[in-house]
């Protein structure tokens, strides 16, 4: 078992739906103000959208996963994102998976290289430390994957 109890119930998730509110409600916080969650089946790749007004509009798509095999269903999706034509500018991949440095730089050139689309990750460490800090009161929002005895709640906080 984990030695952190965040980690632990990301490593234990079952409830696919839960991680895809989860993961809009960190994209949300972290800066992605206005995200549109799609996700759920006829996504046609895409598990939530976020369109940048500000930058002539610009199309940023998520992906989440829950998957050991990270790295096939990354490029599955940008596969299914590419045969859609959406057409975006960034790929935000969120997942439950611990991704070293040396492969964080090899997906986002390989993405870069066959797309022309920016990647940005958000795996399983830096999930945590968001959790943990900033985002907290997200863990008191999503009682079926921080189990409450781990996360006790106060007035509506954990």
């Amino acid at each position: 078992m984990s030695a952190n109890p965040i980690i632990y119930c990301l490593e234990q998730l079952t409830d696919y739906r839960q991680f895809e509110r989860l993961c809009s409600d960190l994209m949300s916080g972290v800066g992605y103000v206005g995200i549109e969650p799609i996700g759920g089946t006829g996504d046609r790749g895409r598990d939530a959208i976020f369109i940048d007004h500000s930058d002539s509009n610009q199309l940023t798509i998520f992906a989440f996963s829950v998957r050991a095999d990270w790295r096939k269903k990354l490029f599955e999706d940008c596969s299914r994102i590419e045969q859609e034509k959406h057409n975006p500018t960034k790929v935000v991949f969120v997942c439950t998976s611990s991704l070293s440095g040396h492969q964080s730089d090899e997906v986002k050139s390989s993405v870069m290289e066959k797309y022309g689309w920016k990647l940005e990750l958000f795996d399983l460490e830096r999930i945590r430390v968001l959790l943990a800090d900033s985002l907290h009161h997200l863990l008191a929002q999503h009682p079926s994957i921080f189990c409450p005895p781990w996360f006790p709640v106060q007035g509506g906080l954990s």
